[in-house]
């Protein structure tokens, strides 16, 4: 993850962006209980790529169960002799349309 990383993303109690430490504390306070993805597009430049993936998980976070279907779309960026992600956006899919077949 490059130091500059950002979350960008929209819930229904609005829109939400988390600095790399805040994402990185978040992530130490959940426990995954079960995680789907499925890479949906992913493009590769020079020192960059874009890939969308569509994910599903169910975590427990703060005594809270948690579930969401999201589309992800992480920027990564070639830095430092490595493949690092610098932005995420993330928007909720509509549960019933969560890995339905794309035409």
């Amino acid at each position: 993850m490059h130091p500059k990383f950002t979350l960008i993303g929209t819930r229904s109690s609005g829109p939400f962006i988390l600095t790399r430490d805040e994402w990185l504390e978040a992530i130490e306070k959940r426990h995954v209980v079960d995680i789907q993805s499925e890479i949906r597009d992913s493009v590769e430049f020079d020192r960059m790529m874009i890939a969308t993936t569509e994910a599903r998980w169910k975590v427990s976070y703060l005594g809270q169960t948690v579930e969401d279907c999201v589309l992800l779309t992480d920027v990564w960026v070639y830095d430092e002799d490595r493949w690092r992600v610098v932005r995420r956006h993330l928007s909720p899919v509509p549960a019933r349309e969560c890995f339905a077949e794309k035409h």
